[in-house]
């Protein structure tokens, strides 16, 4: 008997890191059905600017004082949420002490996500 033959991955390494933050978010333009705010087109983007998201008054008043997500300001977050803006609800997704790891999240969120 052979063995079972699996089809590769036809995900990107990109696509595989950004496994760590689908639990809250999503890159589906349409998709408003995630605890935290919908990253499509987050890099570049007014912070704390997707409609109907409630976030949370530390950071309204962070995207006061920043403007826009950077891909450099984004990797600051996702590294130490709290440290950057103390009252946000975002937890550190796992791994992210992993330089390598947030590198190709931001590849990913770069691309454009989908």
């Amino acid at each position: 008997m052979s063995p079972p033959v699996f089809a590769a991955s036809t995900r990107t390494p990109e696509q595989r890191a950004f496994q760590v933050c689908v639990s809250c978010h999503s890159t589906d333009p349409g998709n408003t059905d995630t605890p935290g705010p919908n990253l499509a087109g987050v890099i570049g983007r007014p912070i704390a600017a997707v409609p109907g998201y409630d976030y949370t008054s530390a950071m309204k008043a962070f995207a006061k004082t920043n403007g826009k997500w950077t891909a450099a300001l984004i990797e600051q977050f996702v590294q130490d949420p709290l440290k950057l803006v103390p009252g946000t609800r975002m937890e550190p997704p796992p791994g992210v002490d992993n330089e390598a790891l947030r590198k190709l999240v931001l590849q990913y969120l770069e691309k454009g996500a989908n």
